[in-house]
Order: C-alpha cells, then sequence, then structure tokens
C-alpha cells in the first residue's frame, strides 16, 4: 500500500506570489483587444497564467513524498551444528528421528506463515535437514550467532533453533552475546564421560637448528582409566624413536611426558606421537598428533672487532644474544690479527680503523669475502680512513672536538617499519658523543637517525646504511648508546625502544639479498586442510624488471609419493596461482620455468595440518546449551524431542513503512505538460494571425 504527498521545502506562502505572478503575465499579454475574439484571449490568457504559475512552483522545488508500506513474515532460524562431533559421538537413531520431527516442524512453520530458514554454523543455506553432513572440522558457535544477528538487524526475527552438543573449539563461549530473540536449544550427543585416553596437547619449537637436542612435551588427558598405565609413542619417518609408559593414578588424570630428541636432518621433519589404544576407551580418534618442526642450519653469527673494551659493547652483547637465532664472538685488536675462518653474517668494527691503523686489513678481508659490515665511531676512530672506506657517509672538517647531539629517527626510511611511539621515545634517550663536523650522506646511503641538537633537528646522518649491493653497509657515528639502556631501564622498568631498534638494525644488516629472477613460493608455510594453498609467482628479466605472462610449471609430492602437477601463466595483475583439496602431510614442492630459452627452478616445502579439533571433547555440554537458552527459549534433548512444545500459534507480521523523495521537475510529464500548453498557446495565435 502506497500513499503519495506534495512537499514544499519552503513556505506554502509562496504559492500566493506565484498565483499572482502567473496571473499578472497573462494579464499583461493578454489585456490589449488584439486579432482575438474575447473567448479565445481568455483561453489564451489562461494556458499562460497555467504555465507561468506552474513554471514559478517548479523554482520551489517541490517534492513527492511516496510512503510504502510493507509486510515481512516472521523469520525462524534453524541453526545446525554440522560438526563430526555431533555423528561421532550421538545415538545415531535418537539424532535421525530428531532431525526428522525437526523437518515436519519446518513444514508447519511455513504453513503458519513463517520464512524459515536452515543454515549450518559456516552459514551454508540447507533446503532439507538430510543434507547435514556431520563432517565439520571445527565448530563456532558464537561466530554463527553473531552472524545471524548481524544477517537480521532490524529484521521480524522470532527466534532461532540450533542443534548443538555444546561443545565449540573456536571463537567465544557462546553464552557471553546478548540475544534479544528467544533461542530454542535442541541438545545431541552423550553427557555421560567415557572412560578416554586423549592426547590434548603438544609443545615444542617450530624452528630447531640442525645438531641441537629439542624437546617436545605431550599433554595426556585421561578418563575413567584409574590404576591403568598406558604406553606414548614417538615415531619418525615411520621409525620408532622412544617409547614411554605413563601410570594413570586418578579418574581425571593429566599428565605430561617430555621427549628430548635430536636434530640430525634438515628441512621439515613430521614427528607423530602416539597412545597405544586401550581395550576400555570409547575411542582412539584423540590419540594421536603430529609435530611439524623446521629444521634449519646453524644460527646466524656476529663477529665484533674491538679497540678495547667499552660500555657500549656490553649493551650491544646484551641485545644479540637475546635472541637465539645470533651467536656473538667478541675479539679485540690485541690478540685478533684475522678474520675467523668459519663463515660468519655480519662484521661490527668498533673504533676500528683507529688512529694507529690497526684493523685495515681486516676491513679489506671482509669486503673481498663479502661479508656485511656496520662501523661503529668512537674518539679513537681514524675518520679520513674511515671516509674512504665506508660507502654510507662522508665527514668534512673534523679537527677533533665532539659533539652531543639526539637521535632522530628518519620517518620515511622504508628499510624497516618501527612504531611512532618508539620513534618518538628514541629522541628522547640520553644525546650520544660523535664528531663534530660537516656529515653528509655518501653515494646510496639511506638516513636511519638524524642528528638533533638540542631540540633542533638537522639532517646530518646519525646512522646510515646502503642496502644498494649485494654486501649491506652501515655507519653509526655516535658511541655511548649503552646509556639509552640505563635511562630506558630506569623509567620503565624495561629497554624495548632501544633493544628493537638495533635488532631491526641488526636483521636489515645480516638479511640475505635474493636475486634470483624466478621466484615462487607459498604464502606461508603451514595450511589447515580445507584451506586454499596460495602460491605467489615473481619473474625477471637480467636487469631484474618484472616479466609476466610466461607459463610456470608447479609439482607437488607428498611423502607417500603422490604428485600432483599444475601449470599456471601470472599476469600483471594476478600473479598467485591457488591450490585446493590437499589432504593432510609434508609437501615438497617444483616450479619450473624457461627465461630466455634458460631453464630455471625453485623448491622449497609446505606443511598441510589436518584439524583434529572435534576429537579433543567427547561429552557433550548440555548446561552451556541451558545457559545458552536462557528465559526467552527453552531446551530438550535430541531424544525426547517434541516441538509443538515450542510451536507459536500464528505468525504476526512486522510492517515497514518506507520513504522516497522525489523532485516533481524529474516527472517526464511536466515537460510534456509545458510542451502541449505552449504548443496549444501557439496554435490558436498562428491560426487568427499572430504569433
Amino acid at each position: 500500500m502506497e500513499s503519495i504527498q506534495i512537499q514544499l521545502p519552503v513556505s506554502a506562502w509562496w504559492i500566493i506570489p506565484a498565483l499572482i505572478l502567473g496571473f499578472t503575465y497573462a494579464f499583461l499579454q493578454y489585456q490589449q483587444p488584439q486579432r482575438f475574439s474575447k473567448p479565445i484571449r481568455n483561453a489564451l490568457a489562461l494556458l499562460r497564467f497555467i504555465v507561468v504559475t506552474v513554471l514559478a512552483f517548479l523554482l520551489m522545488n517541490p517534492l513527492i513524498k511516496t510512503v510504502a508500506n510493507k509486510t515481512e513474515a516472521p523469520t525462524m532460524v534453524f541453526l545446525m551444528d554440522n560438526s563430526a562431533s555431533i555423528l561421532d559421538y550421538s545415538d545415531s537413531t535418537s539424532l535421525f528421528n530428531g532431525l526428522l520431527k525437526l523437518e515436519q516442524w519446518k513444514e508447519e512453520l511455513d504453513e503458519l506463515g513463517f520464512r524459515v530458514d536452515v543454515q549450518d554454523l559456516e552459514g551454508n543455506h540447507l533446503r532439507q535437514m538430510d543434507q547435514l553432513s556431520f563432517n565439520a572440522t571445527s565448530t563456532n558457535l558464537s561466530g554463527a550467532i553473531q552472524s545471524i544477528k548481524t544477517s537480521y538487524e532490524g529484521r521480524n526475527l522470532a527466534g532461532i533453533v540450533l542443534l548443538s552438543d555444546g561443545l565449540y573449539n573456536q571463537g567465544i563461549n557462546p553464552t557471553f552475546q546478548s540475544i534479544n530473540e528467544p533461542v530454542y536449544v535442541i541438545g545431541a550427543g552423550d553427557t555421560i564421560p567415557k572412560r578416554d585416553l586423549n592426547l590434548k596437547k603438544l609443545r615444542f619449537n617450530k624452528v630447531v637448528y640442525q645438531g641441537n637436542q629439542f624437546p617436545i612435551e605431550a599433554q595426556v588427558e585421561a578418563f575413567g582409566l584409574a590404576g591403568k598405565q598406558a604406553e606414548i609413542q614417538i615415531k619418525h619417518q615411520g621409525k620408532l624413536l622412544e617409547k614411554k609408559t605413563i601410570q594413570i593414578e586418578k579418574d581425571r588424570d593429566l599428565i605430561e611426558v617430555d621427549f628430548k630428541l635430536d636434530a640430525e636432518e634438515k628441512g621439515m621433519q613430521r614427528y607423530e606421537l602416539t597412545l597405544v589404544a586401550l581395550e576400555e576407551e570409547f575411542t582412539s580418534k584423540n590419540n594421536s598428533k603430529q609435530a611439524y618442526i623446521e629444521v634449519i642450519e646453524g644460527k646466524q653469527k656476529i663477529v665484533c672487532l674491538a679497540l678495547a673494551p667499552h660500555p657500549d659493547l656490553k649493551f650491544l652483547r646484551s641485545i644479540i644474544e637475546e635472541n637465539k637465532n645470533y651467536e656473538f664472538s667478541l675479539l679485540y685488536t690485541t690478540e685478533a690479527q684475522a678474520l675467523p675462518k668459519d663463515p660468519f653474517d655480519l662484521m661490527i668494527f668498533h673504533q676500528i680503523p683507529n688512529k694507529k691503523g690497526l684493523g685495515k686489513k681486516m676491513i679489506a678481508e671482509c669486503e673481498r669475502r663479502g661479508i656485511p659490515t656496520l662501523f661503529m665511531v668512537g674518539r679513537n676512530s681514524q675518520l679520513n680512513e674511515l671516509n674512504k672506506i665506508n660507502e654510507t657517509i662522508s665527514l668534512i672538517g673534523h679537527r677533533g672536538e665532539q659533539d652531543q647531539v639526539f637521535a632522530k629517527f628518519n620517518s620515511s626510511f622504508d628499510g624497516f617499519n618501527l612504531l611512532p611511539e618508539y620513534q618518538s621515545q628514541l629522541s628522547q634517550l640520553p644525546p650520544l658523543d660523535v664528531p663534530y663536523g660537516d656529515t653528509q650522506l655518501k653515494g646510496a646511503g639511506q638516513a636511519l637517525l638524524f642528528q638533533q641538537v638540542g631540540s633542533v633537528s638537522t639532517d646530518k646522518p646519525l646512522l646510515a646504511i646502503n642496502t644498494s649491493k649485494e654486501t649491506r653497509s652501515a655507519t653509526l657515528l655516535g658511541s655511548g648508546f649503552f646509556r639509552w639502556r640505563l635511562k630506558e631501564y630506569a623509567q620503565t622498568g624495561e629497554t624495548i625502544t632501544s633493544t628493537t631498534f638495533f635488532k631491526k638494525v641488526l636483521q636489515l644488516l645480516t638479511k640475505k639479498t635474493d636475486k634470483r629472477q624466478f621466484k615462487v613460493y607459498p604464502k606461508k608455510n603451514e595450511y589447515w586442510e580445507n584451506e586454499q594453498v596460495i602460491f605467489q609467482a615473481q619473474v625477471y628479466n637480467e636487469l631484474f624488471e618484472p616479466i609476466y605472462d610466461l607459463p610456470i610449471k608447479l609439482s607437488l609430492e607428498n611423502e607417500e609419493g603422490e604428485q600432483h602437477d599444475y601449470d599456471f601463466v601470472p599476469g600483471q595483475n594476478n600473479s598467485r596461482f591457488r591450490v585446493k583439496n590437499l589432504t593432510e602431510g609434508l609437501y615438497a614442492y617444483v616450479a619450473t620455468s624457461t627465461i630466455n630459452g634458460k631453464v630455471f627452478k625453485n623448491q622449497g616445502e609446505l606443511l598441510i595440518k589436518k584439524q583434529e579439533l572435534e576429537a579433543l571433547q567427547i561429552t557433550a555440554d548440555f548446561n552451556l546449551l541451558k545457559n545458552l537458552a536462557g528465559n526467552q527459549g527453552g531446551f530438550q534433548s535430541i531424544d525426547q524431542l517434541d516441538p509443538q512444545l515450542w510451536s507459536p500459534n500464528e505468525a504476526k507480521g512486522v510492517i515497514y513503512s518506507e520513504e522516497s523523495f522525489r523532485p516533481i521537475i524529474d516527472l517526464r510529464w511536466i515537460l510534456m505538460l509545458f510542451t502541449l500548453l505552449l504548443g496549444m498557446e501557439w496554435f490558436f495565435r498562428k491560426i487568427n494571425g499572430s504569433y
């Protein structure tokens, strides 16, 4: 049903001047006797009056207001928990009889005028109950309820019918949500605890170093098995590494089991932990878990050559040794005559080269071996020699004086991100001692820190880095930054700002430059079984310019030797390729392509993990479901389900009114009216010998 009104954005009294204007215009036009007879003159005056009056009325921008009333039928949402735990731990006869009753109730509600929306927790809409497969690998009750609240906000939602066992393994506790509509809850599953062993959790480091020992901790949960013994085994590539016997002392017991293993093979390794099933167990589906651990080569090694002990060196050592991925060695010029023969990843020269020329040979050796360098300037540094050697900063006009400057972070530096609060805190830390002179960036050097004298910021670099070459280098002009750590700890009880900044500098210097022309890699190393695996492709020519539309072959092979082959062509706007339906396991991938007649190959590993969330809990939680139902709805177990107890007598629709506004001048018939009236006036004047 619609109602139409005309509204003016101005006072309706303006219609009177419009009428006066139309009358005056028509009177002045046709007051003198012309060639027309009086009836013709009056008719023409009337036409001109109507045209001018309507035109003046339209200048007021009148609007047509349309009010449309619509009646929305009430909606009852059937929210069905489609997780595997429903089918695994429920009586199948009671379950399917209950679904049949729900299907019949759905049809009765439809006859009463209700709109019935059946969907699972993932939001998939179902036509009939028998479409439920009960194979979902996770349960997010709160997310599903929130989705319904969002979808039906402001609409006529009569209630939610929820079928669930009360177990959730994703999202928050659903009882924490406020629900205004009634929730009718149907409980499925068994609330009686079963005798069971459950390998509940594994704790381990995802990355370990080759040649080291590493721990795997298993948490075993036991129900109703007091006095029994169980055996837990750990295997690698099908080979039994170790087994342990655990003693179950209580009806509900939680037992920690530790394993110590050797990291021997490089790469992604899978370790399978299994609880040997007992005869009394209800299910063995929750008796095993896998630990996927990446074994990498040794730590990154950082070597520092110093002229003499200095507080800054202690600060530097503490930062580096906080990171388990780094190994730090400190050498002094009095004892070291050459670089270590073993490979290392970064060389720090503290007050080297010095005024006696010490360390020059080692600097040249670093350049020859392609080792990244960080020069830290102090009072004993030979600055003229440093100007020749480093590729980041030049210091001109130094006469031996020292200045004290604060550090100002270069906010336009894009080598790494530093939080704004850290940037602000850096400038408030104690000043550093720097050589006084005209300091400028050299070549491709980029400033990380500028010098700030008092409250005046300058463009003089304090710390600069050059990342344009394969061998990276940096120069830090200041000394005394150990005071940063002392003041920050005195003020806050921690040293996050200074530590974070220097860690990022070290990571940037030790980062390996990737100059490969052909790169294909997964966006992440671990995926769940139901996830799409996304591969990113990057192809470059010899000038390292991106090129597109080259065919790429991708091969994936799991541990059992099953191979999956794909072909794709990355484009300028889409350089990704998606792979679906990979099962659990460790996959080796090989990608190949031909660039200018040369074959390039890229390879690596990725992990597909199986979601075992539904096997973690086997006892239904009806208390949670009853709390969720509250006072507005109700709770029934599926084996005693009687939907008629909840069935409403009638469907009460809700009337919604929708208002719309449209300027009258937008109506086509207005133009047609003007054309008709002016045409009639012109026609009568024409046939009577006038214009």
